[in-house]
């Protein structure tokens, strides 16, 4: 249990054109070697494009931040105007004050700054000098709290607005290891076998959203076997996400679709019920069920089949965006250890029974199959 120009593109960082500019992404900082998203081919960099010999232009600097999407697609916590906002603000006044002024929200506010989003990191048996990518970096809470801890770290986000934010909180908090880059999920500008560790903190749900085509596990397969091949020969992966069949869906807990119970109905019934019942749940592209959870034996077979070997399960029982208690789903005595903490007995007859049930949800392995959010550490070979 845890408490807790023309110039070749070899890495991020080199030279543009010209003698004098030079990209703020710089020798100093970490090296992580760009390629085309489309087809994995050499970059080159003229003027602020960065061209694929075979693709033409796949993307552009701005603002020194390597973009490889369309800058100007939005979607996030707030409103689009409040994110701009946030992001003069952080210019003028500093990141935390632009949060604290645009963010009503304590919780949110809490989500945007709290490094504890990242304990899952003592978990890891890493070397400091790894190389890290945090995908769907958000705000940059998690790929920050890394870059103190961690030479190099890259954090990927398919939002503009949002990349341009972690690019000023790194630069104004001093993490030099720490760079922003801009692509979709589905179209990741990395070279392989470069990274130690990836996380996909509240990622791979979303992946069928990516695409307006395809199956969204054939989408969610696809996109962990290029995880795969972005990775070292030892490296891993940390998954936080939601169980399809936890004990907070079956409480009415909104599901991605925005709707309560649909992780529960078969996805034929699901799809239909969204289109029935809701439009566009945080993207005019959710209209209707492609945001796939699964059980805990579902994710064992999608990591194994996207050619994953090693496989831990952790309850992340605050939820994966606050994982101060990794529980291994294992490990029984761990579990039953955790139980005998709460000291629900203490607290009259309700907690004696909830304590009673807890204790053999632990022996029984019902713990395992209803924990509501997991936190998994899958493993290349």
């Amino acid at each position: 249990m845890v408490d807790t120009k023309n110039n070749m593109i070899d890495s991020i960082g080199m030279k543009s054109a010209g003698p004098e500019r030079k990209q703020p992404w710089d020798t100093e900082g970490p090296v992580v070697r760009l390629v085309c998203p489309d087809c994995q081919g050499e970059l080159r960099v003229e003027g602020d494009e960065l061209i694929c010999g075979a693709c033409g232009a796949v993307g552009r600097y701005l603002d020194g931040v390597p973009c490889f999407t369309d800058a100007k697609y939005y979607w996030g916590e707030v409103p689009e105007q409040t994110m701009r906002l946030a992001n003069e603000l952080a210019d003028a006044e500093g990141w935390q004050a632009a949060v604290e002024k645009t963010v009503p929200r304590a919780e949110l506010r809490q989500y945007i700054c709290d490094a504890r989003r990242a304990d899952f990191q003592y978990l890891w048996d890493l070397p400091a000098d790894a190389t890290i990518l945090d995908v769907g970096a958000g705000w940059g809470a998690i790929a920050a709290a890394l870059a103190v801890n961690f030479s190099r770290v890259v954090a990927a986000e398919g939002v503009y607005e949002r990349t341009r934010f972690i690019e000023k909180r790194a630069r104004q908090s001093g993490l030099t290891s720490l760079q922003a880059v801009c692509a979709d999920f589905l179209r990741l500008p990395f070279a392989p076998g470069q990274f130690d560790a990836i996380v996909l903190n509240g990622v791979v749900e979303w992946i069928g959203l990516a695409s307006p085509e395809g199956d969204p596990r054939e989408l969610q397969l696809r996109f962990l076997r290029r995880m795969r091949e972005l990775l070292k020969p030892s490296g891993l992966v940390c998954v936080g996400i939601e169980n399809r069949v936890g004990w907070s869906m079956f409480r009415g807990a909104p599901d991605h679709s925005g709707l309560p119970y649909t992780s529960l109905m078969p996805r034929a019934l699901a799809r239909y019920w969204c289109r029935r019942n809701q439009g566009n749940y945080r993207s005019d592209k959710n209209a209707s069920y492609r945001t796939y959870t699964y059980s805990l034996g579902g994710y064992r077979r999608l990591f194994h089949e996207a050619g994953f070997e090693g496989f831990q399960a952790f309850h992340a029982y605050d939820g994966y965006n606050k994982p101060s208690v990794l529980l291994p789903l294992e490990n029984q005595r761990a579990l039953l250890h955790f139980v005998k903490r709460l000291e629900l007995g203490r607290i009259g007859w309700r907690g004696y029974v909830r304590e009673k049930i807890l204790q053999m949800a632990a022996r029984t392995g019902v713990w395992a199959r209803g924990a509501s959010e997991y936190i998994f550490l899958l493993k290349r070979s």
